[in-house]
């Protein structure tokens, strides 16, 4: 089994690149058991997203009233394991809230899980908001950012040339090593970025 953490702020468009994702990942594998299980992480007891994805026909399971890298760990532990046992998928999505940091989250899984096959972090970062929300939330934000081996530049269609190019070297200050994939999701991701996102 293995695991994509999706990270990023609130509002940078994790759910709109989950779907397209999820959907890649399913037509694209020889895997003969159960594809791609979803674990959503929401910190209120409402999940708009959920609703979402099951309208698209995934399978989704939540939780709720907290965050998976501090308040409800053990919880994640426990659905990831009882995932394993009962449907063995080939992936697990975690889509986590908006004020996770994904190497937290991974480090519990590995050292709660250590036979883990693979666990690998993409972190959408939105290109309009970036930059405030670096100043704004001086912690979590940077931190999204390091953690990340894939970086997804979404909403670029809301900035112009100039900013993209700010906005990319901003990362770099944070991350110099991820690959950095401009996308606008609401319009559709290229497949080659799909395949990048899981390692392909």
């Amino acid at each position: 089994m293995k695991i994509l953490l999706l990270g990023g702020f609130l509002g940078s468009g994790k759910t709109s690149v989950l779907l397209p994702l999820a959907k890649y990942m399913t037509e694209h594998s020889t895997y003969t058991g159960t594809r791609v299980a979803i674990i959503e992480n929401e910190i209120g007891d409402v999940s708009i997203d959920g609703i979402t994805l099951r309208n698209a026909g995934l399978s989704v399971q939540e939780l709720f009233s907290g965050c998976i890298c501090c308040t409800i760990g053990t919880e994640l532990i426990e659905g990831l394991k009882r995932l394993e046992k009962d449907a063995n998928p080939e992936w697990v999505i975690i889509e986590a809230t908006g004020v996770a940091c994904p190497g937290a989250v991974a480090e519990t899984i590995m050292e709660f899980i250590p036979e883990m096959e693979e666990i690998r972090t993409a972190v959408l970062c939105d290109a309009e908001r970036l930059h405030r929300l670096l100043r704004a939330i001086t912690v979590i934000a940077p931190q999204q950012v390091k953690d990340a081996q894939v970086l997804l530049l979404n909403k670029i269609d809301l900035v112009d040339e100039e900013r993209l190019v700010q906005t990319e070297q901003i990362l770099r200050e944070f991350n110099t090593e991820a690959p950095i994939y401009r996308i606008c999701a609401k319009e559709g991701i290229d497949d080659a970025v799909l395949a990048a996102i899981i390692g392909g």
